[in-house]
């Protein structure tokens, strides 16, 4: 299921990210969802939220990021979500999204917490280094 949200992430990001070509030394980062959904909120509320606010609300914070929000449609995690966010080089991820940052913490914090009003989010994440 990795694979095939990896492929279908690199042919998304192939005819929109940065003329249209992805660069060498560039990260894919894929970070897969597993929300728990608060009573009464339904998985298209969450993901319309993930959609049209968390999104563009990361890039938005984080210049420098293209941020998209996946669903898988067969295989393992048919239903599933993940987010993909691609930066162009290692470096310029290391500098916004830095382990040490509490910067990072404070500026996705309001984001996080209107998140919390649709669901509970746990993510595993893998950056990939494009060769």
């Amino acid at each position: 299921m990795k694979k095939l949200i990896i492929a279908a992430a690199i042919i998304l990001l192939a005819g929109v990210a940065y003329g249209q070509t992805l660069n060498k030394g560039s990260i894919m980062a894929l970070r897969t969802e597993a929300p728990t959904l608060n009573p009464g909120v339904t998985m298209e509320q969450y993901a319309d939220f993930m959609i049209n606010k968390f999104a563009p609300e990361m890039e938005k914070l984080f210049p420098g990021t293209k941020v998209f929000i996946l669903k898988a449609d067969r295989g393992e995690y048919k239903g599933g979500y993940a987010m993909l966010i691609w930066v162009e080089s290692a470096e310029a991820r290391d500098r916004i999204f830095g382990a040490e940052d509490d910067d990072l913490q404070s500026k996705l914090l309001p984001l996080m917490e209107e998140a919390s009003n649709f669901a509970a989010i746990s993510n595993n994440y893998t950056d990939w280094v494009i060769q």
